[in-house]
């Protein structure tokens, strides 16, 4: 949607019915703004609680909100990251 920083953006994560408890896990991300390059790039963290299908919303606010699933799974043993 245009934006060149998170001032006006809301992002929430919220578990999808039917994967968890009744009510379910539901949070905002903070968005912070970082830049590489000549690209402008929003990013926000959140840690769930469980593995499971999460939906992620970004509203600017103009009525159309950008919306994705999100399959998170558990961490490896061995720590986050990428083992061989």
């Amino acid at each position: 949607h245009g934006a060149d920083g998170p001032a006006g953006l809301e992002c929430t994560v919220e578990e999808v019915a039917g994967t968890g408890a009744p009510g379910g896990f539901r949070t905002r991300a903070a968005l912070e703004a970082d830049e590489y390059g000549d690209e402008d790039i929003v990013a926000g963290r959140v840690t769930v609680p469980a593995p499971g299908l999460y939906r992620v919303v970004l509203d600017s606010g103009d009525g159309t909100p950008l919306t994705q699933l999100v399959l998170a799974g558990a961490e490896p043993e061995d720590g986050p990251g990428l083992t061989d």
